[in-house]
């Protein structure tokens, strides 16, 4: 029993590895032949967000095999969870409006990961795009960590169209 549990274990981590590797390599190498940098950053933001999901699907299915493995029948465990799910989502309305705002947010292409944007009143790069939030570093350093369902507002500064603005000191005796 230990034994396969270990060997489950193993395959798990050993599959977990492959598929991440395999997700990894197929974005860098649609990536490598895309030259438009918008859009390689929807793509990064997709690399990224796949990544997650993959995961969580391959981690749920071996934590029901290795519960099996132990005589813990799982439909009834299942049959629990679908019921605690359909009262959870009532409680958790809060959740399922970031979850959809998240999705349209990403689906859309309204940010993406390296994009310099103002989300509500917070302005910086976004480090990070999930279902659930966005994480932007502003210029001095602060991390802005916010709900997808409470963003009101996205300006984009860096998609499609944008230009440096440099200011530039000039001593007065300077001949222009």
């Amino acid at each position: 029993l230990i034994g396969k549990t270990l060997i489950e274990i193993v395959l798990f981590i050993i599959i977990l590895r492959i598929v991440n590797k395999t997700l990894h390599l197929f974005f860098d190498k649609l990536l490598s032949k895309i030259s438009d940098t918008e859009t390689k950053k929807h793509y990064q933001t997709l690399k990224q967000l796949g990544t997650y999901i993959i995961d969580a699907i391959i981690i749920l299915f071996f934590a029901t095999n290795i519960l099996g493995n132990f005589g813990i029948d799982m439909k009834p465990i299942l049959a629990t969870a679908g019921i605690l799910g359909v009262a959870v989502g009532f409680g958790g309305k809060k959740f399922v409006e970031d979850l959809f705002t998240g999705l349209s947010i990403i689906l859309t292409g309204q940010l993406r990961v390296g994009d310099y944007v103002t989300v509500n009143n917070s302005t910086g790069t976004v480090e990070k795009v999930t279902l659930t939030m966005i994480v932007i570093r502003a210029f001095n350093g602060d991390v802005h960590y916010l709900r997808n369902g409470q963003i009101d507002t996205i300006i984009n500064q860096t998609k499609n169209f944008s230009f440096p603005i440099f200011n530039i000191s000039v001593a007065y005796k300077t001949d222009v």
